[in-house]
């Protein structure tokens, strides 16, 4: 009994020396540990301290170019808008300029109309106060808003004959200026459709004769001096 006691009592002392340096080697090694892990961990922390910083760093650019973006999207849509808004009144000047240009056409054209009077199908001017050459019949008919008659038909002259004075001459648009014996109608550009010569003409009797005139009581054509003094008959472009 008395050795079972002692086992007991020599077992329980080496439980407790056993603790007892088990106790004594954790803290040591819990000691030696934190030292060690600090140690170890201590880099860490900083990059990660400078990885925190850095990430800051990036999205702070990352702001700042988004901002310089929508800075630049808003300058853009700015620019845009001040271009809209000018094509837009540019357009409404060119609308004004041709409203104001459309009425003094019309104002033009009223006043073209005045000195013409319908005869037949077509609205003439029969000049009965002034002579003048060839050339500057062009330019008085033009000032009217017309040119010089071109004749289509006798059926047309016919209709003209009776508001004409029998004993003088009358321009008309008819002549060989740009081809010799071709004989064109200066309002169209081509041949004229409608030709009644006087007997024996045209002849360049001067040598010069290159403008066309109506005369005698039937007002046959007859070519003359474009430089001669006649009146003129003007013929509206408006029908």
């Amino acid at each position: 009994m008395e050795y079972f006691l002692l086992g007991i009592l020599i077992l329980i002392s080496i439980g407790s020396f056993n603790y007892a340096q088990e106790t004594t080697s954790s803290e040591v090694s819990k000691n030696q540990c934190d030292g060690y892990c600090f140690k170890f961990l201590k880099p860490w922390l900083e990059n990660v301290g400078v990885m925190q910083k850095l990430w800051m760093v990036c999205d702070i650019s990352k702001l700042t170019n988004t901002q310089s973006r929508l800075d630049k999207i808003e300058g853009r849509m700015v620019k845009q808008e001040e271009n809209s808004a000018s094509f837009s009144k540019a357009v409404e000047e060119t609308k004004q300029k041709l409203l104001e240009q459309s009425k003094l056409i019309g104002k033009q054209k009223h006043s073209f109309q005045v000195p013409f009077q319908k005869i037949g199908s077509k609205y003439y001017y029969i000049e009965q106060q002034q002579k003048i050459n060839w050339f500057g019949a062009v330019h008085r008919c033009s000032e009217f808003g017309g040119h010089l008659i071109s004749l289509d038909s006798q059926s047309e002259l016919d209709a003209i004959i009776p508001h004409l004075d029998a004993k003088r001459f009358y321009w008309i648009d008819v002549n060989n200026l740009s081809e010799k014996e071709v004989y064109r109608s200066l309002t169209t550009g081509v041949r004229s459709k409608f030709l009644n010569w006087k007997r024996n003409e045209p002849n360049n009797a001067r040598g010069n004769e290159n403008c066309v005139h109506l005369q005698d009581s039937n007002f046959v054509m007859n070519d003359n001096t474009c430089g001669d003094l006649f009146y003129f008959i003007c013929e509206s472009f408006n029908e």
